[in-house]
């Protein structure tokens, strides 16, 4: 674990100087939060995986990337940088089951308002509110995905 804890330690050193001097659509914009979570989950996961100790180089170079990218933006780059970026974000969620933040809100708002838009379709003509299944399914969706979220982020689970 030392050693992906120095690697992610040198990560970080390398990204600092784009994460405070872009501007924060711009930091968006390249994912460079979502890279550097990323990042401390393959420095985590790279002791015992080797397609994530594989990904450690490829991450040092998308974050050297960003100044060129920064001073000359163009898309073809951009598009590079950032498939790297879901690339690395992939193998994270297959193989080590890691969610992004929010994902089970936004799964459980979908859910909640498919389920609530076919009982409203029921529940509507009984109390003459049509809309009241889909507000009850999004809001039963959004407690139940913030619940789940924070399970995730309990148990390390989120990138």
């Amino acid at each position: 674990m030392a050693g992906g804890s120095n690697w992610y330690q040198s990560v970080l050193r390398e990204a600092d100087q784009y994460r405070y001097s872009l501007r924060k659509e711009d930091a968006k914009k390249y994912k460079l939060e979502l890279l550097l979570r990323a990042a401390e989950k393959v420095g985590e996961y790279s002791p015992v995986c080797d397609e994530c100790r594989a990904l450690q180089p490829k991450i040092m170079e998308a974050i050297r990337e960003l100044g060129v990218i920064a001073q000359m933006p163009d898309r073809q780059s951009l598009k590079n940088h950032i498939r790297a970026v879901d690339e690395i974000v992939a193998h994270l969620q297959k193989a080590h089951k890691l969610v992004t933040r929010g994902h089970y809100m936004g799964v459980g708002i979908g859910v909640g308002m498919v389920i609530g838009g076919t009982l409203g379709g029921v529940l509507g003509s009984l109390v003459d509110i049509p809309a009241i299944g889909t507000i009850a399914g999004v809001g039963l969706g959004l407690i139940i995905g913030r619940y789940l979220d924070r399970r995730a982020w309990q148990e390390g689970k989120v990138i």
